[in-house]
């Protein structure tokens, strides 16, 4: 919809000066984000009742408020990892195979059948299969905001650190140009 220019609007959103519609914040990208602004790695959540169907679909998602955090992601070039909130255990090495995006399946980890509880989503393959890892044994690689929770984002310093407790070897993906 375009609009007026001298039209006030919610300062949440903004105008695309290429087509004068209102550009809302939370819309995917229309192409991969800069270098500077890319995640090196990006944490998601999960739990025992989703834990499985994330690796059966190769899909992780995460809820609507985090959308603007989760288009930092870059196919072929951000390394996910997965947390499991019950066990309080991190999985990994996964790689994005995708752009984040609403709704890439509509129904993923939902318990009623309606709607996705985490329509932000990302396709991943798994680049090494560690074993899980107790929350203890990473504390000191996360960046806690508060008692339990953490920052979803990584740093590659955060990765490189990541992947060397879940024993992952970093050359590999030092020579994919996965780390820096």
């Amino acid at each position: 919809t375009s609009i007026d220019p001298e039209t006030s609007i919610d300062p949440e959103t903004s105008i695309d000066p290429e087509t004068n519609d209102i550009a809302h914040p939370k819309s995917p990208p229309k192409e991969p984000p800069s270098v500077t602004d890319r995640a090196a790695g990006m944490i998601f959540g999960c739990s025992d009742e989703t834990f499985g169907e994330c690796f059966e679909k190769s899909l992780v998602g995460m809820p609507s408020k985090y959308s603007p955090l989760a288009y930092s992601i870059v196919p072929g070039h951000t390394l996910l990892f997965l947390f499991n909130y019950t066990k309080r255990t991190m999985h990994g090495v996964l790689l994005a195979t995708s752009l984040s995006a609403e709704n890439i399946d509509p129904l993923a980890f939902s318990s009623d059948g309606k709607s996705s509880p985490f329509p932000i989503q990302c396709s991943f393959e798994v680049i090494h299969a560690a074993e899980p890892v107790g929350e203890d044994q990473c504390r000191h690689v996360l960046e806690y905001t508060n008692r339990r929770r953490f920052r979803f984002k990584l740093s590659k310093w955060q990765c490189r650190d990541l992947l060397q407790i879940l024993g992952a070897g970093q050359q590999d993906l030092f020579e994919k140009g996965l780390l820096i």
